[in-house]
């Protein structure tokens, strides 16, 4: 027994003695500022034998909290006394965040930033953080930014550089005879501007809209260096003026009308257009029945955007007055003159005009004539990027049309107003499947005795509106109706459709008594030169709606 127990006195001494383990009499903390830093390191070492490996694995725990930039230690033995010392620098503090080249709000990336004002830099947030910042960037549209570098420099200050190239040219691959001025003014993205997708999508959808093209290609980016891009466009000008002529019988005998329309751009100044339609009855006689003027400057003068638009029309028509069922033949004859204003950076268009309208009988005293004179708001936000055929986005409309005394001022006429809210949304639910829906809502009131025809109200029924009902079926003061369309794409120009429109419309607030509602299928044949519509609807009766384009 008694060699046993020297036997162990000699390993004990053995081992200290080679400086495997020891002893800790002391621990000191060095160039740390965080107390219970120190309190933990006293705890742990303080008194207890320790080895290397002990001491190492604590060092890698303190190490993965993030927070320090370096962690040293040594053991050393003076006079019998063992002293752990542990030399510890921190990260710093973060002062402030200093971001170069950053496209987007400061605030809104440091809102999601783990790294923070007022907390030590830890870098096990780094990845996090660079991740967090590049979904950012891409959600925001600029899906050409990322980080470049991210560092904390010894003053506090987190510096983060942002790799974002910026717009130094746009290209149009196919001009000939269009000026590049009239195209390059409907460009958003400016030289000197971050990439920004929202952005180049409202420019292509422009370049779309524009009548000097049967087709635009998607923007090409084209890199010059890392901070500079060009953008180009393949356009395929086409033939800009036509003349479309047919004819067609009229009604109660009244003969055959010849029907035209021309179309003439850069009538008067570069850019603008004059639109020509005329309806020229014969009986005994030749006669023009209905014709329209619209003259058009998408920019006034070619130098201030603003749209101006001009129109001057007469239309004879068959209208019923209310609780009368006798159609009365009417003719409308008028102008109305708008100034609208695209935002094209918010998506919006705004705009205010006047119309002028008499309506009075084709045959003298069947009636009494009135007039219309208004002041027109309207405000629309469209984020459709297909209008053709949209998989997805939405567009929300509000117009006020004020006749009769508006601010104050007598306009003469019929003293009225209207209001209406539509909005149309585009859900993508597969790739083939889209959800479309439009809602619409309308209040008028009419402040003056005389008699107008229910065609001055809002209406309800028809193809565009109410399927499985006759057009104009109903007319009301107010009205809310809703459309809804599930639609399948089988190929690119082959669509098939089914759909549920209801609505509500009367010519008071109370609770509602008739709701109409009609249901069906349809298909649509969709190519840019005559989109065709075609719908088989029940409501109170079955009716094959044909029709151009979409419903909405």
């Amino acid at each position: 027994m008694g060699m046993r127990f020297k036997l162990i006195g000699v390993i004990l001494v053995l081992f200290y003695s080679l400086g495997v383990a020891k002893v800790v009499h002391q621990v000191d903390v060095s160039n740390s500022h965080d107390p219970q830093l120190k309190t933990r390191l006293v705890e742990a070492f303080k008194g207890r034998v320790v080895n290397d490996e002990q001491i190492s694995e604590v060092v890698k725990r303190i190490y993965s909290e993030g927070v320090y930039q370096r962690v040293d230690y040594s053991l050393t033995t003076t006079n019998g006394v063992t002293t752990l010392r542990f030399d510890v620098v921190s990260l710093p503090v973060i002062q402030s965040i200093r971001f170069r080249h950053l496209p987007i709000s400061e605030k809104l990336v440091m809102k999601g930033m783990r790294n923070s004002v007022g907390k030590p830099f830890n870098y096990h947030y780094l990845d996090s953080d660079i991740r967090y910042i590049n979904q950012l960037l891409d959600m925001q549209g600029y899906f050409l930014a990322s980080v470049k570098s991210f560092q904390i420099l010894p003053n506090g200050v987190l510096s983060i550089d942002i790799e974002s190239p910026r717009l130094v040219g746009v290209e149009f691959i196919g001009l000939q005879s269009t000026k590049s001025s009239v195209v390059y003014r409907e460009i958003v993205s400016k030289n000197g501007t971050y990439v920004d997708r929202y952005f180049l999508d409202v420019d292509y959808q422009s370049l779309m809209s524009l009548p000097y093209f049967s087709s635009v290609s998607a923007p090409n980016i084209n890199y010059i260096s890392s901070d500079n891009v060009t953008v180009s466009y393949r356009v395929k000008e086409r033939k800009m003026n036509r003349l479309d002529i047919g004819v067609e019988e009229l009604e109660k005998d009244q003969g055959v009308a010849l029907f035209s329309k021309f179309k003439l751009y850069h009538a008067f100044i570069y850019s603008d257009f004059l639109v020509l339609q005329a309806q020229l009855g014969y009986l005994n006689q030749l006669n023009i029945r209905t014709y329209q003027i619209h003259y058009q400057q998408p920019w006034i003068f070619n130098r201030y955007q603003f749209i101006f638009d001009l129109k001057a029309f007469t239309r004879y028509r068959s209208e019923l007055i209310p609780n009368d069922s006798t159609p009365y033949d009417t003719i409308r004859t008028g102008g109305s003159v708008f100034l609208t204003k695209p935002i094209k950076r918010l998506y919006l268009m705004t705009g205010a005009g006047v119309r002028f309208e008499q309506v009075y009988p084709q045959v003298e005293d069947h009636f009494s004539g009135y007039d219309l004179k208004s002041l027109s708001i309207f405000i629309e936000l469209n984020r459709i990027k297909t209008p053709l055929n949209p998989k997805d986005g939405y567009r929300s409309k509000i117009v006020m049309d004020k006749g009769g005394n508006i601010f104050g001022v007598s306009m003469g006429g019929v003293d009225f107003t209207r209001f209406s809210v539509t909005h149309t949304h585009f859900v993508p639910v597969s790739s083939k499947w889209t959800l479309a829906y439009r809602l619409f809502g309308g209040a008028y009131n009419k402040r003056t005795d005389m008699t107008t025809f229910e065609t001055e109200k809002f209406m309800l029924g028809g193809s565009n509106s109410l399927r499985g009902y006759k057009e104009l079926s109903f007319y009301g003061n107010y009205r809310a109706s809703f459309n809804l369309e599930p639609r399948y794409q089988w190929n690119d120009s082959l669509m098939g459709v089914l759909f549920l429109d209801g609505g509500y419309i009367s010519d008071s607030l109370q609770v509602p008594s008739s709701f109409y509602y009609g249901y069906g299928i349809g298909v649509r044949f969709l190519n840019s030169f005559m989109p065709i519509r075609v719908d088989l609807g029940v409501g109170d009766d079955v009716m094959l709606h044909f029709n151009v384009s979409q419903t909405f």
